[in-house]
């Protein structure tokens, strides 16, 4: 029997922008030196969409109101409250951030509440630095702290330094952001070499 092309587990369903990012492939990190209970365990750590991020907040807070019955109050205007919530947001975008290392990167965990109850809480802070270190690593222009850094960057990427392979580890903000700045200075070279040379300029250009 011929196969319906139409069909829903043919078709692809799935937006152009959906499409598109599924084929480029996921950028992972791979979790290696962490030492105690993780140790030798392969584990990759992958981004997150701002979907997500954004909920690991909204998780942790109903879980620690809901299941533990601590109040918001206490969540926010205590320090252990404050800890108790930044630890619990750790364990929520670990839960899905945490991946095989080889593709496709399966999830090592079904949930948050089984991470919650497999690793201890400094495993799960060191974890989580990891996972900071790798965002910034995909954006350095976000973390740069002065003009300098960013020229830095951006130099690096004009005069192919910077690696294939570290190149499609970059946010796409970080792209639009070197590609633009790379932009405006190939205008300016461009726009200066173009221009008459003064009668000093020439001058001073003359062989003696």
């Amino acid at each position: 029997m011929a196969v319906d092309p139409a069909a829903a587990f043919v078709r692809d369903t799935r937006s152009p922008l959906a499409r598109a990012l599924g084929e480029r492939g996921v950028v992972v990190k791979i979790v290696d030196d962490l030492g105690g209970q993780l140790d030798g365990i392969p584990l990759a750590l992958r981004p997150l969409s701002t979907e997500t991020r954004g909920g690991a907040v909204a998780a942790a807070i109903k879980y620690l109101t809901g299941p533990c019955g601590l109040s918001e109050a206490y969540l926010y205007d205590t320090s252990n409250g404050a800890a108790e919530l930044d630890l619990e947001t750790k364990i929520q975008l670990l839960a899905v951030a945490l991946c095989e290392p080889a593709p496709p990167h399966a999830p090592v965990v079904a949930s948050a509440d089984e991470l919650r109850g497999l690793i201890e809480a400094n495993d799960a802070g060191q974890l989580f630095e990891v996972y900071a270190d790798f965002l910034a690593e995909r954006s350095p222009l976000s973390r740069a702290k002065s003009m300098a850094e960013v020229e830095a960057v951006v130099t690096a990427l004009g005069k192919g330094m910077t690696s294939v392979s570290r190149l499609t580890s970059f946010d796409s903000t970080t792209l639009r952001s070197a590609l633009y700045s790379l932009a405006v200075r190939h205008e300016m070279l461009t726009s200066s070499n173009s221009s008459p040379s003064s009668p000093s300029t020439a001058l001073d250009a003359t062989p003696t």
